[in-house]
């Protein structure tokens, strides 16, 4: 007779490994959250989502190639926003960078329990991450 059972260390590398996939998952989910949520400009709202991104950049393509000198945006909750070119600058440096920001502590915290060494660690930055927004 040959036993093909597994391992406890197998059965707990299996668990570790699970772990890590639900909790990236998690990670990616929130992440999607915090970009939808978006970020605070001159007492505003406004989604970052890949949707808005692709939009801001063109508006910013608008604006340098002097097709508009001034520019609509839409808020998290629906408001029209109109924009001069000089604001809509400052906008689009800070709704990028905090794109950025979310997306690098992501990538990093995603990096982190791909190494981490047991599941409590693996929940743990998954608990930090996700409180962080």
């Amino acid at each position: 007779m040959i036993l093909t059972g597994k391992t406890k260390a197998q059965v707990e590398a299996e668990k570790l490994e699970q772990a890590k996939q639900e909790a990236i998952q998690e990670i990616n989910r929130y992440k999607g959250i915090l970009l939808r949520k978006g970020f605070n400009f001159n007492g505003e709202t406004y989604p970052l989502d890949i949707g808005a991104q692709v939009a801001y950049q063109a508006l910013q393509t608008a604006i340098t190639t002097g097709i508009q000198e001034t520019v609509l945006i839409i808020t998290a909750d629906n408001k029209i926003i109109e924009m001069d070119s000089e604001t809509f600058n400052q906008f689009l440096i800070q709704a990028l960078q905090k794109a950025s920001e979310i997306a690098i502590t992501a990538r990093e915290t995603k990096d982190a329990i791909l190494i981490a060494k047991n599941i409590a660690e693996v929940q743990s930055l998954k608990i930090e991450f996700c409180k962080c927004g």
